[in-house]
C-alpha cells in the first residue's frame, strides 16, 4: 500500500525530459489548501467550467435513474457544500474541508 503519496512531474529543459518525484501528501495541507480557497469554480478557468458541468450532468443523468424521495439521502462526496441542483434536504455533504461545508446542516 503506497498510503498517501502524490507524485509531481517536472520538466527538465536543458535535458529535453521529464523527472518524477514522489512525495507523501499530508491530509492537513490538503484540507489547509481547500479552506483557504476563496472560490471553488473559477468561471474564468475554462477547465473548472467543463469540469463542473461534467459532473453536474453526470448528477442529473444518474438521479433520472433512481426514484428520489424525502427520506432519500445522496452522499455528496469532496462537496465544498456545492449541491449541484439537489435539495439540501436529500444531501450529505462531506468534506476534507471542513470550513467549506460548515453552512450545510447536520
Amino acid at each position: 500500500m503506497l498510503g498517501n503519496v502524490g507524485i509531481e512531474i517536472f520538466y527538465d529543459p536543458i535535458k529535453d525530459n521529464c523527472l518524477l518525484s514522489m512525495k507523501e501528501i499530508n491530509p492537513n495541507d490538503v484540507a489547509e489548501k481547500y479552506n483557504n480557497l476563496k472560490v471553488i469554480w473559477d468561471e474564468n478557468d475554462k477547465w473548472h467550467i467543463r469540469t463542473k458541468s461534467m459532473i453536474y450532468d453526470f448528477i442529473i443523468k444518474s438521479l433520472k435513474s433512481i426514484h428520489i424521495d424525502s427520506s432519500s439521502k445522496i452522499l455528496n462526496a469532496g462537496s465544498a457544500g456545492y449541491s449541484y441542483g439537489i435539495d439540501e434536504r436529500n444531501i450529505l455533504h462531506i468534506d476534507i474541508a471542513k470550513g467549506k461545508i460548515s453552512h450545510c446542516r447536520t
